[in-house]
C-alpha cells in the first residue's frame, strides 16, 4: 500500500537530520511560491553541498506551503557523489529563507532518476497552479513498488505531461520497479481548536465501482504521474475522451461575462444530464437562470428567464451536425448548434430556451445572457487562421485527436496552422519504432488532418506534428493511447 508521511514521521526525520554526521552550509532560496520552481532549487542544492550533479538520485522531497503560499518546510533527500567521489545519502531542508544540508555515507543507490527528471516536469505546470487550503497545503514526491491501485472514484489523478494534467480513471500497479508519485493534500483548519488536520485518501487495488465515491467537492488531494512511470503500469486507463473535460477554465470564463441578475449551475452526474433528442448523455450541462425576472407564459404559468447547454467533446461534431440536420423534422426538444471550442461542441434546443416561450418580452429577457455567451466564444476561442508573415515562426495547435482506441482501430489527429503550410506528422511507438505520415499542406482555414490504423501496440506513445514555412519550423506534442 502506498506509504504516506505523517506530521510524526517528518518531525521524526527532522530530529534525525539534527545529528547526521556531515557538513552543513546555508544558501538563501525563495520563501513564496509565486518564486520558487523546483528547477531552480536544484541549483541552490547542488550549490550548497557540492554533490557531482550527474550522479544525484532522488528518494523524497516533501514541503508544506502555506494558506498564503509562503514556504514553510522543506525536506528533500537524494543520493549521490560529493565533490571528492565518495557516495553520499544528502538530505537538505530550509531555515529562514535558506538552505542547510547534512550528508553520510550511503551503502547504495536505488534505480531512481535524476531530479530535475521530476522537477522539470512539474514546473511545466507551475507550483503557483497548486491551490492550498485555508490552512496550505502539503507536497510530496516519493517512490513506491508492489501491488498499488489509485482511482478516480477516490481522489483526482492525473498523467502529467508537457505542461498538462490529463485525467485518469484508474492506474493500478504490480512491480518491483519503483515509480514515483507527485501528491498533493490541502490542508485546513479545524475551525474550534485552530490545530492543522491533514487528510489522506487510500485507495484499495481491489476497489470496485460499488464502493463508496468520494464527492469532488470534498476532494482535497490529487497525485500526479510521469510519463515514465505511467509506462511502469499494468492498467492504465484515462476518463472519457482521453481526459476530464476543462471545467475550471471554461467555466470560470462564463462565470465571468454573466449579466447581472444571471446564476449558473453545472450538471456533470451521469444518468441525471438528460440530452435532446437524437443525441447521448453529454460530457457535461450547464444552467442558467435569471431570478430577478419573471414572465408568464400563454397559460398563465410563471417562468425565469433561462437556458441550458449540452457540451460534447468536439470529435462528436460532424456525428451532431448530422443529427441536427435530422431532427429539424420535428418541432420539439430537437437539439440546435449553439458555439464550439477546440474541445467541446455546445448544443441546446428550443425547448430549452425559456422553457420554450419565444414572444418578445421573453427574448428581451434572454437578450443579455445570448449576446455575453456569443461574445465571449467569439473573442475566446476565435479559430480563424492568423496571416502569416514571412520572419515569424509558423503558429500550430493540436485541436483534435482521437485517443484510446484499440489496436488496429482507425483514428485522426487535427491541427491548426496558417493557410499553405506543411505538415509532417510522426507517431513514436518506442521500441517498436516511428510511424511517419504523408506531409500534409494546411487548406485555406488553415487546418491540416491525418486519419491513421494504430497499430497493434499497446500503451501511450507520443505524437509530434511539425508545421514548416519559409525554413522556420515549429513543432507540437500529445499523446495517443492504445489499448
Amino acid at each position: 500500500m502506498k506509504r504516506y508521511f505523517s506530521f510524526c514521521t517528518i518531525t521524526l526525520i527532522v530530529l534525525l537530520v539534527t545529528v547526521l554526521p556531515g557538513c552543513s552550509d546555508t544558501v538563501k532560496i525563495p520563501t513564496t511560491i509565486p518564486e520558487f520552481s523546483l528547477t531552480g532549487l536544484w541549483e541552490k542544492v547542488v550549490e550548497v553541498t557540492g554533490v557531482q550533479d550527474e550522479t544525484a538520485r532522488l528518494q523524497s522531497l516533501n514541503f508544506d506551503i502555506g494558506s498564503s503560499g509562503e514556504v514553510r518546510f522543506l525536506y528533500l533527500c537524494f543520493l549521490g557523489n560529493d565533490s571528492k567521489g565518495a557516495q553520499k545519502n544528502f538530505i537538505v531542508t530550509n531555515s529562514k529563507g535558506g538552505l542547510s544540508y547534512r550528508s553520510y555515507e550511503a551503502e547504495s543507490v536505488p534505480p531512481n532518476p535524476h531530479p530535475l527528471r521530476i522537477f522539470r516536469e512539474i514546473d511545466g505546470v507551475g507550483l503557483a497552479s497548486v491551490k492550498p487550503g485555508d490552512g496550505g497545503c502539503s507536497f510530496w514526491i516519493d517512490y513506491q513498488w508492489g501491488d498499488v491501485g489509485y482511482r478516480h472514484a477516490y481522489t483526482n489523478i492525473y498523467h502529467l505531461t508537457d505542461g498538462e494534467l490529463i485525467p485518469l480513471k484508474q492506474i493500478i500497479f504490480h512491480t518491483n520497479v519503483p515509480w514515483c508519485t507527485i501528491s498533493i493534500c490541502q490542508t485546513a483548519k479545524d475551525k474550534t481548536s485552530e490545530t492543522e488536520r491533514k487528510v489522506t485518501i487510500h485507495v484499495d487495488p481491489q476497489a470496485t465501482a460499488d464502493d463508496i465515491v468520494v464527492p469532488l467537492e470534498e476532494r482535497i488531494s490529487q497525485i500526479w504521474f510521469i510519463t515514465e512511470d505511467i509506462n511502469k503500469a499494468e492498467i492504465v486507463e484515462y476518463l472519457e475522451s482521453g481526459r476530464e473535460p476543462g471545467y475550471d477554465d471554461f467555466i470560470s470564463g462564463i462565470q465571468d461575462v454573466l449579466p447581472e441578475g444571471w446564476e449558473m449551475e453545472l450538471i456533470t452526474q451521469e444518468g441525471l444530464m438528460g440530452h435532446p433528442h437524437g443525441l447521448n448523455e453529454p460530457l457535461f450541462r450547464i444552467d442558467f437562470v435569471d431570478r430577478t425576472h419573471q414572465f408568464e407564459d400563454s397559460g398563465g404559468r410563471a417562468h425565469f428567464p433561462s437556458l441550458r447547454l449540452y457540451c460534447y467533446d468536439i470529435q462528436e461534431k460532424d456525428a451532431i451536425l448530422e443529427t441536427i440536420e435530422q431532427e429539424k423534422m420535428y418541432s420539439w426538444d430537437v437539439p440546435d448548434y449553439f458555439e464550439e471550442t477546440a474541445e467541446y461542441i455546445v448544443v441546446t434546443s428550443p425547448l430549452y430556451i425559456n422553457g420554450g416561450c419565444f414572444s418578445d418580452e421573453t427574448m428581451l429577457l434572454y437578450e443579455p445572457l445570448d449576446k455575453a455567451l456569443k461574445d465571449y466564444f467569439d473573442v475566446t476561442f476565435d479559430f480563424s487562421p492568423p496571416v502569416q508573415r514571412p520572419d515569424e515562426m509558423p503558429s500550430l495547435r493540436i485541436v483534435s485527436l482521437t485517443s484510446l482506441v484499440r489496436p488496429g482501430a482507425e483514428a485522426s489527429l487535427v491541427a491548426q496552422t496558417m493557410p499553405g503550410v506543411e505538415c509532417d506528422m510522426t507517431i513514436d511507438y518506442g521500441p517498436s519504432g516511428i510511424s511517419t505520415l504523408p506531409r500534409k499542406t494546411a487548406d485555406g482555414n488553415g487546418r491540416v488532418s491525418w486519419t491513421w490504423t494504430a497499430l497493434k501496440f499497446r500503451g501511450i506513445w507520443q505524437i509530434e506534428v511539425i508545421a514548416s514555412y519559409d525554413g522556420k519550423t515549429t513543432s507540437q506534442h500529445t499523446l495517443f493511447t492504445v489499448e
